[in-house]
């Protein structure tokens, strides 16, 4: 990016304008749409121009009060939205970055972000994409940090073995959701995936027979059919007849 055109670029930031009381959905509300004029990096700093961006339920922790998400504190008032996500590095004066590469870290809900890589409070899975995937969104999921925690996770730290029955926390999340199809692909028996409600259950299936986590005891079990890995069946809450 030459300096005329990168002082002409805008760049757009949703920033956290309000806290997320419980219970409630996370909104348009929540959030002030903001641009302003995109600064130079400085010295070991990149330009990076975000691409896509993920989205997962950490991000609901960074913006109720008092939370805190993971290792990662709660946003202020008028922070720019954190979330991971993959760009294009527009300008560098970082000795291992050069206009054109790739690059997946936290970028933030922006056109456009500062990275800072030898910078002690940037996020430490940040990378270049030596050999970049399309579309480059699995970067974020199948090829991404999720993937390297579910394989890594299941195979090298729990040692399943075929054979073996599986049970997958938080079934419907990033990490979980893929833990069921490798144990699936690895050969296990059976693999049950625990999750927040009816509708994560759905979203945990055809991989785990999902089972939803329900108040007061009310609960019914439903059978979806048959897998070749086992009768699946789901949890959903109902009250009893």
């Amino acid at each position: 990016m030459s300096r005329s055109s990168r002082n002409c670029a805008v760049s757009r930031w949703h920033r956290r304008a309000r806290y997320v009381e419980p219970g409630e959905l996370v909104g348009p509300e929540h959030f002030s749409w903001e641009q302003s004029p995109v600064p130079p990096p400085g010295d070991g700093e990149l330009l990076v121009r975000t691409l896509c961006l993920s989205a997962g339920p950490a991000q609901r922790g960074y913006v109720a009060a008092g939370r805190k998400s993971g290792f990662l504190p709660g946003l202020d008032i008028g922070a720019v939205m954190r979330g991971r996500g993959v760009g294009v590095v527009e300008q560098s004066n970082h000795p291992d970055f050069k206009p054109g590469d790739i690059f997946v870290g936290s970028l933030g809900w922006q056109d456009y972000s500062i990275q800072r890589p030898r910078d002690s409070e940037f996020v430490f899975s940040a990378k270049r994409v030596e050999d970049p995937l399309l579309p480059l969104s699995t970067e974020l999921g199948v090829v991404g940090n999720a993937a390297m925690t579910a394989y890594f996770g299941l195979l090298d730290v729990a040692g399943m073995r075929a054979g073996e029955r599986v049970l997958v926390s938080a079934a419907a999340g990033g990490v979980g959701s893929i833990v069921g199809q490798i144990a699936r692909i690895r050969g296990a028996t059976q693999v049950v995936g625990l999750a927040g409600s009816s509708m994560s259950s759905a979203t945990a299936q055809p991989s785990t027979i999902a089972a939803s986590h329900c108040k007061s005891g009310w609960r019914s079990w439903h059978r979806r059919g048959s897998t070749s890995c086992s009768t699946t069946w789901a949890v959903t809450c109902s009250k009893p007849h």
